[in-house]
């Protein structure tokens, strides 16, 4: 289907999925719904209502978390319809201000953050970077700018657990997610293009981000990057190799299901059996969960440009988490996880990585560590 097709088919249709996008939930505004938004996006294509600052800020009220999908009879993505119309507000010089910042970021550190990440991994991992090797373990940004020391604990239990795995990062050092979800197309390809060079003295990378892993195997062949080196998400291999907890923890954990760790990527049975590994028991299941699990607000860009609904979005994560009777809350997304703990920060909420770091403590550890 083309884009002008379901762009149409969402003008026109009576908002059948505005119950299931986190960000109309979240805004409680005409404007934060997909028809909404898809509507502006048509109307801009055919010239009929040219982008301007205004319209352009409708497009970027988006997590592109696939939440919709299964509520639509045509099974649309809207998130993926809104990317392109970013594009198109980039070239035209009408995006959001928060979005132009990114870019800046971006060129000067290779980041969405204003650290050099790569010298801050690399101070916190005795052995170094590494640029080649059977599996480079690379770390979301989150982790790097946040938690850096967590990348050399997995690194060590994946070792123990027989991986011959080194410590890595690109340079630069993000995958470019964020310049892609923002709408800075050709920005994104050269940095994918760099990124892509960088990791190709390893056999496979494992990535740690559900973003960074959806980026790495699909996002950058979208914009003709080809990846030298097999990609598979860090889960896959923490639920193959991890061995299982000797005892049970005291605390019981929840799992959250992030939207591109699971949604986009289909990971609902390996987090699950990591925390499993690492607490001794099977985590307790928020309501909604899996495929229909809540977007806690991280995804698109969207708490740069919005960044009171992104906070709308985790509080909705909260509340099924405290109706769960878990008393620890784990999510598989790291920025999905310092979302929720900015929320309420006297949650107890970590992510996966944080868990294996911790080897799966009763009181897990802070997202904001």
């Amino acid at each position: 289907m083309d884009l002008a097709t379901i762009r149409t088919y969402c003008t026109y249709c009576p908002k059948l999925c505005r119950h299931a996008c986190p960000v109309a939930e979240a805004e409680r505004t005409e404007v934060a719904t997909p028809t909404f938004k898809q509507q502006v996006a048509l109307l801009a294509s055919t010239g009929e209502r040219p982008l301007d600052a205004g319209r352009a800020e409708a497009l970027y009220k988006c997590t592109d978390c696939r939440a919709t999908v299964p509520a639509c009879r045509h099974r649309i993505d809207v998130g993926g319809s809104l990317r392109e119309a970013r594009v198109e507000a980039v070239r035209q010089g009408v995006a959001p201000p928060a979005a132009g910042r990114v870019a800046e970021r971006f060129a000067a550190t290779g980041s969405p953050y204003a650290l050099d990440l790569r010298a801050r991994v690399a101070a916190a991992v005795p052995g170094g970077l590494s640029t080649v090797g059977a599996v480079g373990v690379l770390p979301s940004c989150t982790t790097a700018a946040h938690r850096p020391e967590a990348l050399d604990r997995v690194v060590g239990a994946l070792r123990r657990a027989g991986v011959d795995a080194h410590a890595a990062l690109p340079d630069p050092p993000c995958c470019g997610d964020p310049l892609d979800a923002l709408g800075h197309e050709d920005a994104f390809r050269l940095h994918a293009a760099r990124v892509a060079a960088s990791l190709g003295g390893f056999e496979a990378v494992a990535v740690e981000g559900g973003a960074c892993a959806h980026a790495l195997l699909a996002r950058y062949r979208a914009v003709g990057v080809r990846v030298p080196f097999k990609v598979l998400p860090l889960v896959d291999l923490l639920a193959q190799r991890l061995p299982p907890a000797g005892e049970k923890t005291r605390a019981r954990h929840a799992y959250h299901d992030p939207c591109n760790l699971g949604r986009k990527l289909g990971r609902y049975e390996q987090p699950r059996a990591v925390v499993r590994a690492l607490t001794g028991a099977d985590p307790v299941e928020l309501a909604p969960a899996r495929d229909g699990g809540l977007c806690a607000g991280g995804g698109g860009g969207y708490p740069v440009t919005n960044p009171d609904g992104a906070r709308g979005c985790a509080a909705r994560v909260l509340e099924a988490f405290r109706a769960s009777g878990a008393e620890v809350l784990v999510s598989g997304c790291p920025s999905a996880a310092r979302l929720i703990a900015k929320a309420d920060p006297t949650v107890r909420v970590t992510d996966l990585t944080g868990l294996v770091a911790g080897q799966g403590q009763a009181d897990g550890v802070p997202a904001g560590a």
